[in-house]
């Protein structure tokens, strides 16, 4: 077979590949801009939390994380989608809402299969809550930096403590921070989500049912 039909027999397998790793997220599939060139990982599908009244980047999505066997499926299926690569995979990034919450040990095995198929990963990023933060001991926490967890997605939205509130977002400005001071203390980078805005007019008028709830 020439180069031109390996080629078109590539192109079509990679096609069909890359439906197979993402068609759970739907038709709306995010990573943060900052990880659009990394490889990316289907761990868990929507969020573990799921009641954010902003948040649509799960809506409709019944969270679930993937089994062990399934992720080593999907990750045969990225060493296939990268192994004509001119440069090697430095980066991976964990698909679904918020694959922090993941026991430890699954993340650390997660890790163990990612290094085993691209040697040269440095940083494993993925999304991930406060409350994830906070729920994993300094010595997890120590063992996933060592592991290579690092770029972590953390949304915060808001410094005011009623917006947080009126969007159920589950964690307050105090837990915000101190899961914060927690990765710094592990030595794990991450950046933060703000959503400008995201009070909006809700708190202007005293008659706002939702305003008086909060």
């Amino acid at each position: 077979m020439g180069a031109d039909g390996m080629d078109r027999n590539f192109a079509t397998t990679a096609a069909r590949l890359r439906k197979e790793l993402y068609e759970e997220y739907g038709a709306f599939y995010y990573v943060p801009m900052a990880e659009s060139r990394s490889a990316q990982l289907p761990v868990t599908v929507g969020c573990s939390y799921g009641r954010c009244l902003f948040c649509d980047l799960n809506h409709g999505l019944a969270y679930r994380g993937l089994s062990c066997s399934e992720i080593l499926d999907k990750v045969g299926k990225l060493r296939f989608l990268h192994k004509y690569d001119r440069r090697p995979v430095r980066r991976c990034h964990l698909s679904g809402g918020n694959p922090l919450c993941l026991p430890a040990e699954k993340l650390l095995w997660i890790a163990g299969e990612l290094r085993g198929t691209f040697p040269e990963c440095e940083p494993i990023s993925c999304f991930a809550r406060a409350d994830d933060v906070m729920k994993k001991p300094a010595e997890e926490l120590a063992a996933l930096r060592e592991a290579g967890y690092g770029r972590l997605c953390l949304g915060i939205e808001s410094g005011s403590e009623r917006v947080l509130r009126y969007h159920e977002k589950g964690a307050g400005r105090a837990g915000n921070a101190e899961a914060m001071r927690k990765l710094d203390a592990a030595g794990i980078s991450y950046s933060v989500y703000i959503i400008l805005g995201l009070g909006g007019g809700l708190f202007l008028t005293s008659t706002s049912p939702r305003r008086q709830a909060c």
